[in-house]
């Protein structure tokens, strides 16, 4: 099989349709599949906001989970920044970090500390991991994927526990 042709045998532009055509159905069930768990979370997270005491509770793992994400934003930010050379990476970082610390000080007046921070890490670590793979180009070794697996079943028992 060479660039002209394609798994089936065809050759030339139909090839490349049929395999863009692959890829289109592919993208839409994958949309289709985020749409409905975007969906979901949201009618969970309006059933359980709707309940008093529980309120304060999903907005400290909201925050939580927005202060984990900009933490992925500040680290990938750093590395962008090359050691603090360039501005704009730099400002960035300092405003993500500065983001990611209120938020996770906002969650802990309602998490523990033994539950809020590890988890906090856990985002950043597996988020830091993701983006360093996907981004960066960064070798994921089968023992790597290993250790953001079991980094993740971590933060999940911390959630459950």
């Amino acid at each position: 099989m060479n660039a002209w042709t394609g798994s089936n045998g065809l050759r030339g532009s139909r090839a490349r349709t049929l395999s863009l055509k692959k890829t289109w159905a592919l993208a839409f069930r994958v949309r289709a599949t985020i749409s409905m768990a975007r969906r979901t979370a949201c009618a969970l997270l309006i059933k359980s906001m709707r309940d008093g005491p529980q309120k304060e509770q999903v907005m400290a793992w909201i925050f939580l989970l927005a202060a984990g994400i900009l933490e992925v934003a500040w680290a990938t930010a750093m590395k962008e920044s090359h050691g603090f050379s360039r501005l704009v990476p730099t400002v960035v970082m300092l405003v993500t970090m500065a983001g990611s610390f209120g938020l996770l000080a906002v969650s802990m007046r309602s998490l523990p500390l033994g539950t809020a921070y590890p988890v906090w890490v856990g985002i950043g670590a597996i988020g830091a991991f993701c983006v360093g793979a996907l981004v960066f180009g960064e070798v994921l070794t089968p023992l790597r994927v290993a250790a953001a697996l079991m980094i993740l079943g971590g933060v999940v028992l911390m959630k459950l526990a």
